[in-house]
């Protein structure tokens, strides 16, 4: 008796642990930065406007990270107004191979060009790094391709 409650907890945590990790749906915006770089880990920076680059954190190689609800992380820590309905938000990105100390870019640097992308509380934003940067928005639609953004 005491195996199967056991086991019947473990599949239970394992199934809660899955549907954690599962992308949200349509109706909450996240944001995926994916590093496919094999050997270069990285630091995500955004920011909007002219203001300074935020510090993400760090993504190691073939690794991925996801923020969700994006527009309240647009309004509480990159300072976007408190009453947008849409922000637009810049990312780039520094290498922890680099010498020195890993920090985001001055904020009149963008040394990997720069993707830009709307915040809109909806629509996921997939971000793709290594070889080229590349925004993907994904609509909730049937559309068989649902856009991209090359900056």
């Amino acid at each position: 008796m005491r195996r199967q409650i056991s086991t019947m907890l473990s599949v239970g945590l394992m199934a809660v642990g899955m549907l954690a990790a599962a992308p949200r749906a349509a109706h909450a915006q996240n944001v995926w930065v994916f590093d496919q770089m094999d050997t270069t880990p990285l630091k995500p920076c955004f920011r909007v406007g002219k203001g300074d680059w935020v510090d993400f954190g760090g993504i190691g190689p073939q690794g991925q990270f996801a923020w969700g609800d994006f527009i309240d992380i647009a309004k509480g820590a990159l300072g976007a107004d408190p009453n947008a309905t849409q922000v637009l938000v810049r990312f780039t990105w520094a290498s922890f191979n680099a010498p020195g100390p890993i920090t985001c870019p001055s904020v009149s640097d963008e040394p990997n060009g720069k993707t830009v992308f709307m915040v809109d509380g909806k629509t996921p934003v997939y971000i793709f790094v290594g070889g080229a940067e590349e925004v993907r928005k994904v609509v909730p639609s049937k559309q068989e391709d649902p856009g991209h953004d090359q900056n």
